[in-house]
């Protein structure tokens, strides 16, 4: 649909009328070309350190060096 024109809206839209839910259950929302999980792709070790309080900072990133990244590693639901 992307390559097609549509926008952000009209996939997350379409996909959320199929009935169709993300991992946790819920409803598709704009990120939809944005994570890369959707197109199959496993990212892990990419939020920063924990804070002095002990608590993660997910909007925090590591360096890209130090994220990892492994293609195909689950389904893929989008092409890249």
């Amino acid at each position: 649909m992307f390559h097609q024109g549509h926008g952000y809206s009209d996939i997350q839209g379409e996909l959320n009328k199929k009935g169709l839910k993300t991992k946790l259950g819920r409803l598709f929302s704009k990120n939809i070309l944005q994570n890369k999980k959707y197109a199959g792709i496993y990212v892990f070790n990419r939020a920063a350190s924990k804070s002095p309080d002990g608590s993660r900072n997910n909007h925090k990133s590591k360096s890209p060096e130090e994220v990892i990244e492994i293609k195909d590693a689950i389904p893929a639901i989008i092409p890249p």
